[in-house]
């Protein structure tokens, strides 16, 4: 009578960690697809036709508000693992000055280049005040007469 008991134990363990570990993936951000990006026409389209074809961009040109960027990202993850990248896309989409279509670029994920993160302090000039000279250089300043906070 036991050993059908343990068995059933036994299954519903591992179905349970193989629903656990199976992998997410998830999208993140705006990847146009093939025929969205096939009904845009250099020259002819407007900012209004390519966002209602494209969806609001994910940002827009720090020093040109005509270069908008569709970017996306199609990832994976299994348990405890760091993500794998399976797509990445950014759309570029350039306008003329009278607001139409000058220029699509489309860069994937063999474009991309990996920077290293540099871990490191900028240091700056001033005097680092220790916990108790913060508490003495603070006695006598609350609620002073003629004090900017009206709050009281």
């Amino acid at each position: 009578m036991r050993r059908p008991i343990a068995t059933i134990a036994i299954a519903a363990t591992l179905a349970v960690a193989t629903v656990a570990c199976a992998p997410r993936t998830a999208n993140r951000g705006n990847i146009p697809t093939v025929s969205q990006l096939e009904k845009l026409k250099v020259g002819e389209h407007s900012k209004v036709y390519v966002r209602g074809i494209l969806g609001t961009p994910s940002t827009f040109g720090t020093f040109d508000k005509d270069v908008w960027y569709y970017i996306g990202r199609r990832i994976e993850k299994w348990a405890f693992f760091d993500e794998k990248v399976l797509e990445q896309q950014i759309v570029v989409v350039y306008f003329d000055p009278k607001g139409t279509i000058e220029h699509i670029q489309t860069y994937d994920k063999s474009d991309s280049r990996e920077v290293e993160i540099v871990e490191g302090k900028t240091a700056t000039s001033g005097h680092e005040l220790s916990v108790i000279e913060q508490i003495i250089g603070n006695l006598g300043r609350f609620n002073r007469p003629g004090s900017s906070d009206s709050r009281y």
